[in-house]
């Protein structure tokens, strides 16, 4: 995971934000896709005992509105396809899934890619 981590670092961020006390987590968004029009939601963690909180909803809710500050016009992202609260929250701010499901590189679990036209 850190290896993961550090190469996402390795493009260009478009926000990186830490959510801390009572709950905490974090969002990382970039800008390495192969279409410059499109950011990547890379991570979005909350801690297990902020998971409910809203703490996850924030941290979406900014990733979004920077990746759109920026002049991108969709944000996309890959989920487990087993993380029903995940799913719950990205369908819920208007992701759509596309493409086939994938197995996840490291774990192998079926991963499903999602996407966001931002507007202007």
């Amino acid at each position: 995971m850190a290896q993961r981590v550090r190469s996402a670092f390795d493009n260009p961020i478009v926000r990186f934000a830490v959510a801390t006390a009572p709950r905490s987590g974090f969002a990382l968004v970039d800008a390495g896709r192969s279409d410059p029009a499109e950011a990547l939601l890379h991570y979005l963690a909350v801690d297990p005992d902020g998971v409910g909180s809203g703490v996850g909803t924030a941290l979406l809710d900014d990733a979004v509105e920077q990746a759109r500050l920026r002049g991108f016009e969709r944000v996309t992202l890959e989920v487990r396809t087993t993380n029903a609260r995940a799913l719950a929250l990205y369908t819920r701010k208007g992701f759509a899934p596309f493409g086939e499901e994938i197995p996840h590189a490291v774990t192998g679990l079926p991963m499903r890619s999602y996407r966001l036209a931002l507007s202007r």
